[in-house]
Parts: structure tokens; C-alpha cells; sequence
């Protein structure tokens, strides 16, 4: 008669080959003079992000005009492209210690996600969202939960629930 089978378990020595004993509770290692690196970096570069994130709003505009201009060449793409425009910047925004930008570009980006058309409701939705994005790059607004980014939000909010 054979015997019931057993479960060998073996151990996982991997991790203890490559942890530095830095190991996050993610379960990976991370080297501190890399992550103190990255932080001078993003400090270092912080201010010109705000010229890249004018940059991508000005792209952005482009394609938003062209939503009430069916004959213009950017027609087709122009929902497609503000989605991602809004992806990336909300993606890249926090990186750079803008958050409040990082929630709207979200907000944008995940109300634009499955537009393949919009109408005249949709479309002002977009619009104020582009403008609270504006104004927390002009007023260089960093933080999510401040006076001002409350405000825009409140507002924002408003729009949403006034154009929908």
C-alpha cells in the first residue's frame, strides 16, 4: 500500500540572496542612496515640470477645439488623444509633487476613457476640466487638500453634476 502524499515545501532563499536588509513590505529590496537619488532629482527638476505639464495642456487644447469641427484633421483623434494627454500628465504630475494635478488629469482621463463621441454636455465637462488643470498650473497648486484645490474641486464637482 503506498503512502499518502506529502507536500515538500521548500525554502525560498532567493530573497535573502539579494536583500540589502532594505526590503519593503512589498517584498523587494531598495537601495537608499537610489531613492535618495531620485528624490534630488525630482527636486532638481520639479520646476521645469511645470513648463512640460503647460506644454501638454496647449497639445490638449488643440485636440479639444477640433471636437466641434468635424472637417478638421485632428477630429478623429481628438477624444483618443485628450484621454491620453490625461493619462500621462495625471501620471507624471505626482512624480513631480503635483498632486491636485495628478486627480484631475485622472478625472479627465477616466471620463474621457470611453468617449467615442461627445456631445455638447461631454464636451463642457472636458472644457472645465482643461480649466481647473490651467489654474493649478498657474497658481502652481501642489497639494490635494488645500484651500485652493478644494475650491477648484468644489467647482469642478459643480460643473460635473450641472452639465450632466
Amino acid at each position: 500500500m503506498s503512502e499518502d502524499p506529502k507536500m515538500i515545501i521548500r525554502p525560498n532563499n532567493l530573497r535573502a540572496k539579494i536583500s540589502d536588509g532594505n526590503t519593503t513590505d512589498a517584498g523587494f529590496s531598495v537601495d537608499p542612496d537610489a531613492v535618495a537619488r531620485a528624490e534630488k532629482f525630482v527636486e532638481e527638476t520639479g520646476l521645469d515640470y511645470r513648463a512640460v505639464a503647460l506644454d501638454d495642456l496647449e497639445e490638449m487644447k488643440s485636440y479639444f477645439e477640433s471636437l466641434n469641427q468635424t472637417e478638421s484633421p485632428l477630429f478623429p483623434l481628438a477624444l483618443p488623444k485628450i484621454h491620453q494627454i490625461a493619462h500621462d500628465l495625471g501620471g507624471q504630475a505626482g512624480a513631480f509633487g503635483y498632486h491636485f494635478l495628478t486627480e484631475i488629469a485622472q478625472s479627465l482621463s477616466n471620463f474621457t476613457r470611453t468617449l467615442t463621441t461627445a456631445n455638447a454636455k461631454q464636451i463642457a465637462i472636458i472644457k472645465v476640466h482643461m480649466d481647473v488643470l490651467q489654474m493649478a498650473i498657474a497658481k502652481d497648486i501642489k497639494l490635494h487638500e488645500s484651500a485652493q484645490s478644494d475650491e477648484l474641486k468644489q467647482n469642478l464637482a459643480l460643473a460635473i453634476t450641472r452639465f450632466s
